[in-house]
């Protein structure tokens, strides 16, 4: 296959890509058949060689086959990290010659949605927790209440018993 311009500048280029993009990211090129360079994430490494064909079901086989941008997450379990590739067909003079295709480790953002998950579950626990204290607190004060009414009670019997003892001394 005669390699085209375009083709050949995505090539050249590659391996800068990932260098301008803060995250962790990797960059590789296809022609139709098999991939020509990889600048994958070392996690991913393995998996694009340079030299090998294309897999069917691949991020730059879809954008090909498609001819159009497509977007694929692939999960955890597949390669062993999560990662979001984006891939595009390279098109020149109509014909698509190969694809190029950006991937993203999304080990960080898994990482902060299962602290967020973990937030989360603790701030169920401590509302729970609140919940509980709240309702504890309310049978204090209702029992303190109840204590208090048998206090002033005691106190009138007491006043009471004061008045009878008085008059029965008055009265001896």
């Amino acid at each position: 296959m005669t390699e085209s311009s375009l083709l050949q500048s995505f090539v050249m280029v590659a391996k800068y890509i990932p260098q301008l993009i803060t995250s962790k990211v990797g960059m590789v090129v296809s022609d139709r058949e098999k991939w020509l360079v990889s600048y994958s994430i070392p996690e991913l490494a393995k998996q694009v060689v340079v030299g090998e064909r294309i897999k069917p079901g691949s991020a730059v086989y879809q954008a090909m086959q498609k001819r159009q941008r497509v977007v694929v997450e692939v999960a955890k379990e597949v390669y062993g990290i999560p990662y979001i590739a984006v891939s595009m067909p390279i098109i020149e003079n109509g014909e698509v010659v190969g694809a190029v295709a950006i991937h993203e480790s999304l080990e960080r953002k898994e990482t902060l949605l299962m602290a967020a998950q973990q937030l989360s579950n603790s701030a169920t626990e401590l509302a729970s927790s609140i919940q509980s204290i709240l309702a504890q607190a309310e049978e204090l004060a209702a029992s303190g209440k109840f204590l208090k009414d048998l206090a002033l009670q005691a106190n009138q019997q007491v006043s009471e018993t004061d008045t009878v003892v008085r008059f029965i001394h008055d009265v001896a």
